[in-house]
């Protein structure tokens, strides 16, 4: 027995449950990626506010400063990516992205200011004042 040819609304009615079916897979990746991203960026963020607070900078800890660089570097690619993905379609992962952007530009300011040397002017005055010690007892270049 044979089945009696659907009609073409019937068709249409099926390519638009898989179209919306995928819309709502990929507000859901978005979603999921958004949230890691902020995540990570929260982790990020309280690790930079420690290490300032502390007076510890990326010079004392290499390594850190090497991977928060590289994640925030990435991080920054997959939201660039995630935003050409979803320019003409649903405004409000358009704002959520652009939030996670600020996020972003937030954190990436914390990590210039870890860059820089803590204490800078504290270090410097001490060398300094131990230069000065050292060429008074006679210790400079040039001397025996």
């Amino acid at each position: 027995m044979r089945e009696k040819p659907r009609p073409p609304s019937f068709n249409r009615v099926g390519l638009r449950k898989q179209e919306l079916e995928k819309s709502v897979q990929r507000a859901q990746e978005n979603d999921k990626g958004l949230r890691q991203i902020q995540d990570a960026l929260a982790i990020t963020d309280r690790h930079l506010t420690a290490y300032l607070a502390d007076h510890i900078d990326a010079q004392q800890i290499p390594q850190e400063a090497q991977k928060i660089q590289a994640e925030l570097s990435g991080q920054e690619a997959t939201l660039e990516d995630m935003k050409k993905k979803n320019q003409d379609k649903d405004p409000r992962v358009m704002g959520q992205i652009d939030l996670t952007q600020k996020m972003l530009a937030d954190v990436w300011t914390k990590f210039r200011l870890f860059q820089k040397p803590a204490n800078f002017d504290t270090r410097l005055s001490e060398c300094e004042r131990l230069l000065a010690g050292v060429k008074s007892q006679g210790g400079g270049p040039g001397h025996p």
